[in-house]
């Protein structure tokens, strides 16, 4: 499984910190959106190990970041993506 790969890469490195983003389609009220992307955010975060909890930073994005290639509505918005950070990020 893919976070459990990620989950090791991050044990065996703790310098490596990542950003955690939540993005969904257009469908529904930006309201709704914001707080779907937040939701998936949180769910992928809960599914590490408390020892790198701390080195995750989590952002949702709700509607704002579609795909370049795809229409807003396209349900390949609705997704999270792992981006790596510099350690300085988680402070600010």
């Amino acid at each position: 499984e893919l976070l459990y790969e990620v989950e090791t890469v991050l044990l065996a490195d703790p310098t490596l910190f990542l950003r955690i983003e939540g993005h969904t389609d257009s469908a529904g009220s930006d309201e709704l959106n914001q707080r779907l992307s937040e939701q998936r955010v949180a769910a992928v975060i809960s599914q590490f190990d408390s020892k790198v909890r701390s080195r995750l930073i989590g952002q949702g994005f709700g509607e704002k970041r579609p795909l370049p290639s795809m229409p807003s509505t396209d349900p390949y918005n609705r997704r999270v993506e792992m981006i790596r950070v510099d350690p300085s990020a988680a402070t600010q």
